[in-house]
This record gives C-alpha cells, structure tokens and sequence, in this order.
C-alpha cells in the first residue's frame, strides 16, 4: 500500500514577511524591520503589549506577623473564643490563604 499526495514545494513554505515601517512613538525615527523593532524595544526597556513575560512576584512572608498571629489566636482557644471574621481578615495575607479567607 503506497500513499499519493500532491507535493507542492510552495504549499510546504510559508514566509513570514517583514513588517511595514512605521514611526516610533518613543522617539520618534522610522522603524523600518523586524530586527530594528527588536532592537528599538530593547533599547528603551520597552514591551509590545499581550508579549510580555509573566512572572510572579515573590511572595514574603512577615514571620514576625505570623508568630504574632499563631499567638494570638492559641490564646483565644485557651480561653475558649473563637477568632472573629473581622480578626481573621486583618491577619498576614499567608494565614488567610491557609484558611481560605483571601478574597
């Protein structure tokens, strides 16, 4: 069994042409390729919209605050209260993704 198919060399390339020259807002020279456009970018720390890179922030966690927390809320259950939601919400933003109180 032999499989026959139409072998078009121009249906198999597909070229991406340049872009159209056009004027910078940034500075105001004429961007007149792709590598220019790159370059251009680079050079003004600058970023096409919906191509940057996302990245995400580090976390820090407040260690004081969370001790300061896991205290406070230790003694209320000695003491046999149970934390209210207005205290819940006001502790570090770790404790209250851990308790799935992040809004």
């Amino acid at each position: 069994m032999v499989e026959v198919y139409h072998n078009d060399p121009a249906e198999r390339v597909h070229v991406v042409p340049d872009i159209e020259p056009y004027q910078s807002m940034i500075t105001g020279e004429m961007i007149t390729g792709r590598a220019q456009h790159r370059e251009h970018l680079r050079r003004h720390d600058c970023v096409e919209v919906g191509n940057e890179k996302q990245t995400p922030k580090p976390y820090e966690i407040d260690r004081t605050q969370v001790k300061n927390d896991i205290r406070e809320a230790k003694r209320q259950l000695e003491w046999g209260e149970a934390p209210r939601l207005e205290q819940l919400r006001e502790m570090t933003p770790h404790v209250r993704r851990e308790l799935g109180l992040d809004d």
